[in-house]
């Protein structure tokens, strides 16, 4: 498998989670203000089940990529893409360990409390990704 094929799909896959989580966190968690509360659970059920199956395929195909390219690099490059890897741990850290227990507990419980946090802490991933896919960009120059 070449270093340049994984780059080019990692990249990919990273691109179109920077555009997910973009609009997750300026139009999508914001607007779980605006649910009636007494559908807010189905409601968030709804966007849990339905957003799986658009990100946790990309974020698999992310990750695996990404494990493959440290293994592929080239010396000049095993630097960078060990970055790359560390900041997707950081990203799949701050999912399961902050937004998905945010998320199970707004399925039994209308809290806008648990809403903002779950908008703040969404900072700490669009941040990583958006880094993520800039210095992938420079990556895919480079290679």
């Amino acid at each position: 498998m070449s270093f340049e094929f994984l780059t080019h799909i990692n990249y990919l896959a990273c691109i179109l989670m920077v555009g997910v989580i973009w609009v997750i966190q300026l139009v999508h968690y914001p607007s779980f203000k605006f649910v009636k509360e007494e559908r807010f659970g189905f409601f968030e059920y709804f966007h849990s089940l339905r957003i799986s199956w658009i990100v946790v395929p990309i974020m698999l195909v992310e990750l695996a990529t990404a494990v493959l390219m440290v293994y592929f690099a080239p010396e000049i490059f095993r630097t960078k893409t060990e970055f790359l890897l560390l900041v997707l741990v950081i990203i799949w850290a701050a999912t399961f360990f902050l937004s998905a227990p945010i998320h199970k507990k707004l399925h039994s419980i209308f809290e806008r409390k648990l809403i903002r946090k779950l908008v703040s802490t969404n900072w700490i991933r669009t941040f990583f990704w958006t880094a993520r896919g800039l210095v992938l960009f420079s990556l895919v120059l480079e290679v």
